[in-house]
């Protein structure tokens, strides 16, 4: 009797611990199924948001009235367009030099200004700092500034913030406030890198919990 209860016993001890190991594989692949799925959403939005401005321009493309389907003047340009969009944001200095001798051609420049048009604000400098954000990867405005202090990289006279602001500055939104802006931005990029590496420590947080 004494022998039946032992090995009763050790079998269910056998059994607890499988359950155990197999709980800690199901809350290990939860953890990482929900990293996976916040990725996956980040990502999502990022594109997101590229195609909503590239959708944007190009509605602005006329379509022929007879057929309603687009030229082939009209079909070059959707993917000129999209050729530009494709480049962005811009991560590294390397792309940021690439970048500027692209932008040297006269159509690729007026595609630039295009997108950037289109990107759009609640008002002037909210169109500045989506367009910044649009262009520029966080870890690349902040290796620069507008007049190239503390070793960082001059913007001042860079081509892509020229087009920038050539294409958001109206009579109400001069080119003063513009790159009084964008100065504002590049000089605070330390703080929203701080507030993003926040928001995935608490992502992070989340997912330890579960």
């Amino acid at each position: 009797m004494q022998t039946t209860q032992c090995s009763c016993s050790g079998e269910l001890a056998h059994i607890k611990e499988e359950l155990r190991a197999i709980t800690l594989q199901m809350t290990t692949f939860n953890k990482e199924f929900l990293f996976l799925k916040r990725f996956i959403e980040s990502f999502v939005m990022a594109t997101k948001r590229e195609f909503e401005v590239l959708k944007k321009i190009l509605k602005e493309l006329p379509l022929t009235a007879a057929t309603g389907s687009t030229t082939t003047s009209n079909m070059s340009k959707r993917e000129e367009l999209k050729e530009v969009v494709d480049l962005l944001p811009l991560t590294t200095l390397e792309d940021l030099k690439s970048f500027e001798q692209f932008l040297i051609e006269e159509n690729n420049s007026k595609l630039f200004e295009a997108v950037i048009s289109q990107i759009g604000g609640k008002n002037g400098d909210d169109h500045i700092a989506n367009a910044i954000k649009y262009c520029f990867h966080l870890s690349l405005q902040n290796k620069c500034n507008r007049s190239g202090m503390n070793g960082k990289e001059p913007l001042k006279s860079a081509t892509t913030i020229k087009l920038i602001i050539n294409s958001i500055c109206t009579s109400q939104y001069s080119i003063t406030q513009a790159q009084s802006r964008i100065k504002y931005l590049l000089q605070h990029t330390y703080d929203r890198m701080k507030s993003e590496q926040k928001k995935n420590d608490a992502n992070y947080t989340i997912l330890e919990e579960c």
